[in-house]
């Protein structure tokens, strides 16, 4: 088998001492030997330091570096500065998942010369398990390849590919300051620089290599804020900069559709003090700045309450929308409490 050369596989740790074992073994366990593994201790306030510090006590591969609380962004850039200057490609794991003794083997053995190749996963919920089996058209373009591969919830998720080093350094691409969706807005970053992207073929793969374990509850955008807000708009905006770069603003109208209608149910959320952070008229209004204006006019659904809340956040005075959005999210909550008499 021909080397492709050095892979970093960076590994984010916050208090995760009960499935970090797991996690660093797999991937110590790979059948294609040439890479390192950055494990970054994001401050950690259970076992999980010492129990990585043992592991760059035994092995060489692994690189150890402690860190301030400062979030999986910051993790994963400490990560990127710190990779070997001879790393080729780079490819991300979270320490609650795990991944097959495969997983490097079959990026390497599919590996054309793509700016990203991708493998399907199996994913671990609360009470079920998918497995995704995704196929890229032949034919398709590289917008249409990204569009695939996005709906699919292929392409948002770094862990997912193996990624270039060189246009990483080249383009210093870094995550920002999220504490959600952080993943989706950096590759939304990395796909603006790129010429060609596949995903492996599940017949051309040993097994699954990645296994995502994805406990949907206590996750942040489950809390609503202005921050997570200002993140929808972020990705919905570097979405519409990637897909007019590669000129295609046509396949962005359904992807903008699905992220303003996001945003318009997290509104009516908001104004209905379902799950929500927001509680001052300043606030609501900071947000309705943020959601009614920018350089991307949203697509909305023509759900009559998501249509409406819509078109009423854009309204130029802000203190009439905010009074207005509370009317209908009574009328709402009172609609609801009817149908289920």
């Amino acid at each position: 088998m021909e080397s492709l050369g050095l892979i970093s596989v960076i590994v984010p740790v916050y208090n995760r001492e009960k499935t970090l074992r797991r996690c660093v073994d797999s991937i110590l366990a790979q059948r294609y030997t040439d890479f390192e593994v950055l494990l970054v201790d994001d401050g950690s306030m259970d076992a999980s330091g010492q129990i990585l510090d043992e592991y760059a006590a035994r092995d060489v591969r692994c690189r150890v570096f402690h860190k301030p609380n400062g979030g999986v962004s910051s993790a994963r850039n400490l990560g990127l500065e710190q990779m070997n200057a001879e790393s080729r490609f780079v490819a991300f794991c979270d320490s609650d998942d795990w991944v097959a003794d495969t997983w490097l083997l079959d990026y390497v053995l599919n590996y054309n010369g793509e700016d990203v190749i991708f493998q399907n996963a199996k994913w671990y919920g609360k009470d079920c398990v998918l497995e995704k089996n995704v196929v890229l058209p032949g034919d398709a373009k590289l917008a249409e390849k990204i569009k695939i591969l996005y709906d699919q919830f292929v392409l948002p998720y770094i862990w997912s590919g193996m990624w270039r080093a060189g246009i990483i350094r080249k383009f210093r691409l870094r995550f920002g300051d999220y504490t959600t969706m952080e993943d989706r807005i950096w590759v939304a970053d990395y796909c603006h620089h790129i010429h060609s992207i596949s995903i492996i073929s599940p017949r051309n793969c040993h097994q699954y290599g990645y296994h995502y374990y994805f406990p949907w509850q206590g996750r942040d955008y489950n809390s609503i804020t202005e921050k997570l807000f200002r993140t929808k708009k972020d990705l919905l905006e570097r979405m519409s900069s990637l897909f007019n770069t590669l000129g295609a603003p046509d396949l962005f109208e359904e992807i903008n559709r699905g992220i303003s209608s996001d945003i318009m149910v997290s509104l009516m959320n908001m104004y209905r003090g379902q799950n929500t952070n927001v509680r001052s008229r300043r606030e609501r209004i900071r947000i309705l700045n943020l959601v009614g204006t920018g350089k991307v006019e949203m697509e909305l659904e023509h759900k009559p309450f998501v249509w409406l809340y819509g078109r009423v956040c854009q309204w130029k005075h802000k203190v009439c929308a905010d009074a207005i959005l509370l009317l209908m999210a009574y009328l709402l909550d009172l609609k609801s409490c009817f149908s289920r008499k």
